[in-house]
């Protein structure tokens, strides 16, 4: 038999196996129980309830989920006959750009942390301030003030006490000297309706009689002496200790503190406890407390009231910082074909180089273990933010090609730093971005390893092994993908309004092993840490990345000449270890699969020593095939 004859009658290996995989996995997804449809009115009722309410997006998704369960379904059914049908939308278009307007329009603003200003870099914006006019009314108020008193006509509306009232009288009469005062405002504690004149900052009782709980926030009066042309004679701002602009950084350098660790070092200094802290946060008591109890051994104070000290005397070192130019330490931000590129690189400073391409719910921190996995075996993580995701640059091009473009970048930074060759680890959705760049690097490339990886999707049967919220966002996005915007902005917003635990739970909820993640302090801080970052600057990033990572781009690897590692949890909620498996027997000869059985999605934070390992693997056996 001829050469010719043979390729005719042995069907292409990779595309058989593909067939084989995806109906291994539609097999094992028979048993997957029908969702009842919901009906259309009530779903219209909750793409408006989305818009209007952030509470409202866990229902909303659980309705959507059967909407678009069903009518992928029937598509199904329907292309048996009709293989060019398309899903019928059921007219939901017109409400979802509706609603895409109101959730624009209303933007409602973050649930303000009671004392915990939001990282604007700017101290002017956290402070609540009010302009007032010689008979009383308020002229302006910036969003703090209005965020903390919400709307107020003149003066005599703040929620004063009897002796704050006279105070201000006698300011403002033309007979009394005007110089500055502090005036207390009795503002309810976490939304309760105190009144003024509730005793202190705890439990009181108002006029009504009524049990209460109010606290009390000091604000300045001073006198405008120019003659603004707004009118006002005076202004009103919040007392409450500044937090200088570089007071974080300087905690960082001085203590090595997280992100969290400066949050709640704010707070402390701003005068909230730990319960209110633990509140604002959406954290258990317990877990502030040890995460102030970390704080007291990194700077040493032996009780709260010291550490206010400390922190009292770095906030004026740092006030005298405030104008100084930035430090040169800190990410680095290369310049490549025009754009800058914000970059972290953690462990050994001249280690074994590993490019790390972070997914979607991601980031590019690190927890201590990892860091010190990577010192002790001599690697260097290198972790540049991809385009759209923490404060990268957008990317304008075609999102189709984001990830050749994003792998020339990488091999600019390549160049720039002197890195001849380096491992690539593609971690979560990151996966379809270091896939395209080892095939771009080529010889470059020591070799690849997936940590929690994406796979190619040639199947529907892959999306529907996925747990419930993230198979209801793929298949959104593959299906109705004009509809995605809207539960993209929905989920964001409820992170920004306070709801970023209960977000994270309902993504966890079929993985234990994430569960259990979350209940250690420093693993639940930076999993929060990562998902502020990764919707930093909105929706857009991810809406570019779910055409990439829905698609099938496994010919990126078919003629690869570098060793690859899979390494995946088995009870990873989003990509099933199943498909994982599949993939593996697609790829072939020089990928090997490492399962972990009490692994979830977290495994970089959870399992770091495997990662770790995996990678030493990969350089070993690229000197092994050297020598």
């Amino acid at each position: 038999m001829s050469e010719a004859d043979k390729d005719k009658n042995e069907p292409e290996t990779g595309s058989t196996d593909r067939d084989d995989a995806a109906a291994s996995i539609a097999t094992q997804n028979d048993t997957t129980a029908p969702i009842a449809a919901p009906d259309r009115l009530a779903l219209i009722e909750h793409i408006y309830q989305l818009a209007l309410e952030p509470d409202s997006f866990d229902d909303f998704m659980t309705q959507w989920e059967a909407h678009v369960t069903n009518s992928v379904n029937a598509l199904e059914t329907l292309r048996n006959d009709t293989p060019q049908a398309v899903m019928d939308s059921a007219g939901l278009h017109s409400h979802f750009d509706t609603a895409i307007r109101l959730l624009r329009e209303s933007r409602p603003a973050p649930v303000r942390e009671p004392g915990i200003a939001p990282d604007t870099g700017e101290d002017s914006q956290n402070s609540a301030t009010l302009r007032i006019g010689k008979g009383g009314e308020i002229l302006s108020m910036n969003p703090a003030a209005q965020t903390m008193l919400g709307k107020v006509s003149t003066v005599y509306d703040l929620p004063l006490d009897a002796n704050g009232q006279g105070a201000f009288e006698q300011f403002l009469s033309h007979d009394a000297p005007r110089h500055p005062l502090v005036v207390r405002l009795w503002l309810p504690d976490d939304t309760a309706g105190a009144r003024p004149g509730s005793s202190g900052s705890g439990s009181g009782v108002g006029d009504s009689g009524d049990e209460t709980t109010t606290r009390v926030a000091l604000f300045h009066l001073r006198p405008v002496r120019t003659a603004p042309r707004d009118g006002a004679v005076a202004e009103l701002s919040d007392a409450m200790p500044s937090w200088p602009a570089t007071m974080d950084d300087l905690l960082t350098t001085t203590f090595e503190f997280s992100r969290s660790e400066n949050d709640i070092s704010r707070a402390l200094f701003q005068g909230l406890d730990i319960a209110d802290i633990a509140q604002a946060r959406g954290s258990t008591v317990s877990t502030v407390r040890t995460q102030v109890k970390r704080i007291l051994g990194k700077t040493g104070a032996r009780s709260q009231v010291e550490l206010t000290r400390v922190l009292m005397t770095l906030a004026r070192v740092a006030m005298r910082n405030d104008n100084a130019p930035a430090p040169e330490d800190g990410p680095m931000r290369l310049t490549i074909s025009g754009r800058e590129i914000p970059l972290v690189v953690h462990g050994a400073p001249h280690g074994r180089p590993v490019f790390f391409f972070h997914g979607m719910l991601d980031g590019v921190e690190i927890s201590d273990r990892l860091q010190n996995a990577l010192d002790t075996a001599n690697l260097r993580l290198i972790m540049p933010t991809r385009p759209g995701f923490g404060n990268a640059a957008f990317d304008a091009g075609p999102p189709q090609q984001a990830p050749e473009r994003f792998a020339l970048d990488c091999m600019g930074i390549m160049d720039q730093l002197r890195i001849e060759r380096t491992a690539l680890l593609g971690h979560m959705g990151g996966s379809v971005f270091a896939d395209t760049a080892a095939h771009l690097l080529g010889q470059r490339v020591v070799g690849l390893l997936h940590v929690a990886g994406g796979v190619p999707l040639w199947s529907d049967a892959q999306i529907k092994a996925m747990s419930h919220r993230q198979r209801v966002v793929a298949l959104t996005a593959r299906y109705l993908p004009a509809m995605l915007p809207l539960v993209l902005r929905a989920g964001i917003r409820q992170i920004n309004t306070g709801g970023i635990e209960k977000f994270v739970h309902a993504l966890f909820a079929e993985s234990p092993p994430d569960l259990k993640a979350l209940k250690d302090p420093e693993l639940h801080d930076l999993i929060m840490d990562r998902y502020r970052f990764s919707i930093a600057q909105g929706h857009k990033a991810f809406e570019a990345d779910s055409l990439n990572v829905l698609s099938d781009w496994s010919d990126k690897l078919e003629r690869r000449r570098f060793p690859m590692i899979l390494l995946h949890g088995t009870q990873d909620p989003v990509v099933a270890i199943r498909t994982v498996r599949d993939y593996h027997k697609v790829l072939g000869e020089g990928c090997e699969l490492r399962e972990l059985p009490d692994g979830g999605q977290q495994i970089l934070l959870t399992h770091p020593d495997h990662v770790v390992k995996a990678l030493c693997d990969l350089f070993d056996r690229d000197s092994g095939q050297a020598g």
